[in-house]
């Protein structure tokens, strides 16, 4: 008995024959590299790999050593480097990122900054140099967007004039990631212009994971007894940033 074979049958048949004819299969080459057991080759577009969530991630079941797909949640490529069992997912990220600071100093002395509730400090004011464009960018005095996630060193220092007379002024200051305070205070004893104790510094360090995409400030308040306190002068304050991982 003879059984029909549709034209969709056959097509099939013959690339079945040639995937088993060959060690290798090539998408847009007929000569595929020998070492590869897949060659795509193009001049006008890239592979796409799976794309989920952290939390779709997690649901896979029992994932294979060396699984591969894009964190939407982290914007970054992670892959499985241990066992299907406890599965650990490392991020795959470039090194030329790393070690790349940016630092500005303020050109603001004007703005009040013992006040409640707490503002954010306008220490953005030049730029003494920043490595990477595309991983620093200003958004305006008070805030820098970071735009891929990773370790950051932060630091501050902040040189502080009180004003008003017979007043004990002590502000604080604290980080802010999207607006959100984080890590510890920095603070200092009080200021009493009549007392010649006008000037003071704050100082604060910090080691961050932040996220991509993040807007990074510093929140600053009054602690102490109201007044006025400003920034020194141009170029007292500063901040620095540098990516560790």
């Amino acid at each position: 008995m003879r059984i029909p074979q549709s034209p969709l049958f056959v097509i099939f048949t013959f690339f079945c024959c040639i995937l088993n004819a060959s060690a290798q299969v090539g998408i847009n080459t007929t000569n595929p590299d020998p070492s590869s057991a897949l060659d795509i080759q193009s001049d006008n577009s890239g592979l796409l790999i799976p794309r989920m969530t952290g939390t779709q991630r997690d649901l896979i079941i029992q994932p294979a050593n060396g699984l591969i797909f894009f964190n939407t949640d982290t914007d970054e490529i992670q892959v499985n480097i241990n066992t299907a069992v406890a599965p650990i997912w490392e991020s795959i990220k470039s090194s030329a990122i790393v070690n790349q600071s940016v630092k500005y100093i303020n050109t603001d002395f004007t703005t009040n900054v013992n006040v409640f509730p707490a503002i954010d400090c306008p220490i953005y004011g030049n730029n003494m140099w920043n490595d990477n464009a595309s991983l620093y960018s200003l958004v305006d005095s008070e805030n820098l967007n970071i735009s891929e996630a990773g370790r950051y060193e932060i630091v501050v220092n902040i040189s502080l004039k009180g004003v008003t007379t017979n007043t004990r002024q002590s502000p604080e200051i604290r980080l802010e990631v999207n607006g959100s305070p984080v890590g510890s205070y920095g603070s200092t004893g009080y200021m009493r212009r009549s007392s010649g104790t006008n000037e003071s510094s704050l100082h604060l360090r910090e080691v961050l994971e932040i996220g991509a995409n993040s807007n990074i400030s510093v929140g600053i308040v009054r602690s102490g007894a109201a007044g006025t306190t400003r920034m020194r002068s141009a170029g007292t304050s500063n901040i620095y940033i540098n990516k560790l991982l």
